[in-house]
């Protein structure tokens, strides 16, 4: 392998990095304006996450169709389209500006530096080849994991990677 393809490697890694974070901030953002939005229509408990659930779903089909959901859905509750996009606005701007932060070695409050250990995960959601990049983009959502191992029936890990993930909603579609 030449040291261009060692590179174009590299960029393509960190593009699909990028783009995963950008969508899990994203993902976050919309969730935090269901919220907001269920509770604005009076809806609390499993009522308003499945309504922030519902509003990311129509965001990964089109982004314009998330926005018209809410001001469909919040014109009887004294709420025009200007302050969901000025709510909206705000959210993604705040999960941006946090989505690229990792743990700190700050101390813990054993009063020690942070350790891997003490970040790791010991156990972790798998997705199979089969399953449809909604469920994955949900388990990614539920779990708050990073990547998400696609295993076989045979228990072979096909890939661990944003570009695995597209490659099932390739598949499935």
């Amino acid at each position: 392998m030449t040291s261009f393809d060692r590179r174009e490697e590299a960029f393509e890694a960190k593009f699909a990095h990028d783009e995963e974070l950008a969508f899990k901030a994203r993902a976050r953002a919309m969730r935090m304006l269901g919220l907001w939005a269920a509770g604005k229509r009076g809806e609390t408990g499993k009522a308003a996450e499945d309504y922030a659930r519902a509003l990311i779903e129509a965001d990964i089909g089109a982004s314009d169709a998330a926005f018209n959901q809410l001001v469909r859905d919040l014109a009887g509750h004294g709420v025009d389209a200007g302050q969901i996009r000025e709510k909206r606005d705000a959210l993604f701007a705040t999960v941006q500006s946090g989505s690229h932060e990792g743990p700190s070695a700050k101390p813990t409050s054993k009063g020690r530096a942070m350790k891997v250990s003490d970040v790791m995960r010991r156990s972790f959601a798998t997705i199979k080849p089969e399953a449809s990049l909604l469920d994955a983009a949900h388990l990614l959502l539920e779990t708050n994991q990073r990547g998400l191992p696609v295993i076989d029936s045979e228990g072979r890990c096909w890939a661990s990677s944003p570009r695995a993930i597209f490659c099932i909603g390739l598949n499935s579609a």
